[in-house]
């Protein structure tokens, strides 16, 4: 069923989709000094590139000062 609802472009293929995706984050979070927004801006992108399919997105971080 999410297939059905993709917007990618006919015949594209799953390693050309997230080649797109990653330029347009990239090229959307170019030159943003804050980690928060750039973690931010990707999250909100990926979520729009895979919706219905996945219903959260987001990232985890390792704080370096707490390793274990």
């Amino acid at each position: 069923m999410a297939e059905a609802m993709s917007t990618a472009p006919e015949g594209e293929s799953r390693a050309e989709a997230y080649a797109r995706l990653h330029k347009g984050i990239a090229s959307v979070v170019a030159g943003e000094t804050s980690e928060t927004a750039r973690f931010a801006t990707a999250a909100c992108l990926l979520s729009h590139a895979f919706a219905p399919r996945y219903f959260w997105t987001g990232f985890y971080q390792v704080d370096p000062a707490k390793p274990q």
